[in-house]
C-alpha cells in the first residue's frame, strides 16, 4: 500500500534521491534539473513573484518512492501554464503509482486554474512519451538534436494536455 500526499520539507532528502534514481540513466532531463534546483535550494515548495511549484508524492513506508512537480512561472502571458515532472523508482513502475501521481498533480492544477500543462522529455525516454500519450498528452512539437546524451544527440519531445475542455488542440 503506499500513500499520495502533498510533500513537506521533511521529504527533501528522500525526494531528491528518489528523482535521482529515477532519472540517473539520463533519459528525463527535465527532472534532473529539478532534483539540482531543490536540493541547492533546500526548499520544496515555493510561491513568489518569480515562480510557484508544488510537489507531491507517493510514499511506501515513509519513503518517497514517486513524484508529480508542478512549476509555474509568474509571468502575465503563461499564467494559465505549468510544467509538469513525474517520476517513479523503477521497481515500483507498473502498479498504478505513475497514475496516480498525475491524477493528483493535474487535479490540483485544475482547481488553482491552469488550462494547460506541458512537459517535456527526450525521445529516448519511449516509456514516460507513452505514459502521458494515454494520459490525454499530445505531442506539440520535436525539437531535434535538442539534447546530448553520453555522445548521441536527442530529439526532446514536447508534450501537453489541456485540462479545460473548451480549449483548442
Amino acid at each position: 500500500s503506499y500513500t499520495i500526499r502533498q510533500a513537506r520539507q521533511e521529504d527533501i532528502q528522500g525526494l531528491v534521491g528518489a528523482i535521482r534514481t529515477a532519472v540517473e540513466d539520463g533519459t528525463y532531463v527535465v527532472a534532473e534539473s529539478v532534483a539540482d534546483l531543490i536540493d541547492h535550494e533546500e526548499v520544496l515548495l515555493r510561491h513568489n513573484e518569480v515562480e510557484s511549484r508544488i510537489f507531491f508524492v507517493a510514499c511506501v513506508d515513509n519513503d518517497v518512492v514517486g513524484w508529480v512537480h508542478i512549476a509555474h512561472p509568474e509571468m502575465e502571458k503563461l499564467r494559465h501554464t505549468a510544467e509538469l515532472t513525474l517520476g517513479v523508482l523503477e521497481e515500483y513502475r507498473g502498479h498504478g503509482f505513475g497514475s496516480h501521481l498525475l491524477q493528483r498533480g493535474l487535479e490540483w492544477a485544475n482547481s488553482q486554474g491552469y488550462e494547460k500543462i506541458y512537459n517535456s522529455v527526450p525521445s529516448t525516454n519511449e516509456n514516460a512519451v507513452e505514459f502521458l500519450k494515454r494520459h490525454d498528452f499530445h505531442e506539440e512539437a520535436r525539437r531535434r538534436d535538442h539534447y546530448k546524451i553520453g555522445e548521441e544527440y536527442v530529439d526532446e519531445v514536447m508534450l501537453a494536455t489541456f485540462l479545460d475542455c473548451d480549449a483548442r488542440l
